[in-house]
């Protein structure tokens, strides 16, 4: 059924396998179209009018890279911290727009 899907869209998919108990690889390649990039390209280079300063305070350093990531893809400019006392000092110094913080920070 992936297989199928994937090459709908002009994909390719495989799956490889060192034995029972060993683990299983399933790689997907999906084409980029050209004017996906060129979309792509042209909202990196500008930012929208409504970007703002975000600064995101998350505790779990892949959540946090993962909300920094979908931000900026958004066009804003956003900073991370990891703790609570990190994020009051880049607080005072990024002066951000918006503060997304982790409610269940530890210490």
């Amino acid at each position: 059924m992936v297989k199928g899907l994937v090459e709908l869209h002009g994909g390719e998919a495989s799956v490889h396998s060192e034995g029972e108990g060993r683990g299983t690889e399933v790689l997907i390649r999906l084409p980029l179209e050209a004017a996906q990039v060129r979309m792509v390209t042209s909202l990196a280079s500008k930012p929208p009018p409504d970007s703002h300063r975000i600064l995101v305070i998350e505790d779990n350093v892949d959540g946090a890279t993962v909300l920094r990531t979908v931000l900026e893809l958004d066009g804003h400019v956003v900073a991370v911290a990891h703790d609570g006392a990190e994020g009051i000092r880049i607080a005072h110094e990024f002066q951000p727009d918006t503060v997304l913080c982790d409610l269940g920070l530890l210490g």
